[in-house]
């Protein structure tokens, strides 16, 4: 299970070694094809410092879709807010920023925002200088 591999890793960090000044940053992904539940889960009930948020759906290395239903996105954004959970707006395409700025303005994301830009992935935006220089100026 993943929430238990997370756990794990968690508690050893934050017992064994609890000088490490480190950001936890754990996904909200874990797999394709996941319920609610449990991609929210580690984030929740760990509450590490920051957490992934993936701000849109993609087909995943062309074999797969991972659905980030709106629905699920504000509800994710929410939750994290109610844990005091720092999102890291992971950015496959350009639309995904996008995506972000609406739900800056609803309000679910909270600035100052973090993004990652996650290029070069099967489904996503190509790694060239090109793009990244394209993405970055969207924003």
């Amino acid at each position: 299970m993943v929430f238990e591999k997370f756990e794990e890793v968690v508690t050893l960090l934050r017992t064994k070694y609890s000088d490490c000044d480190i950001i936890l940053n754990i996904t909200t992904s874990g797999g394709v094809n996941l319920k609610e539940e449990d991609r929210i889960r580690p984030f929740y009930e760990l509450k590490p410092e920051m957490a992934s948020y993936d701000c849109g759906t993609m087909n995943w290395q062309h074999n797969a879709i991972f659905d980030n239903h709106p629905k699920f996105l504000e509800k994710l954004g929410l939750m994290m807010q109610e844990v005091g959970v720092k999102p890291e707006i992971e950015v496959f395409d350009p639309g995904m920023i996008y995506n972000a700025g609406y739900y800056i303005k609803k309000g679910i994301l909270k600035p100052p925002c973090h993004f990652q830009f996650c290029m070069g992935v099967a489904g996503g935006i190509a790694a060239t200088t090109k793009n990244l220089v394209f993405m970055k100026d969207i924003m």
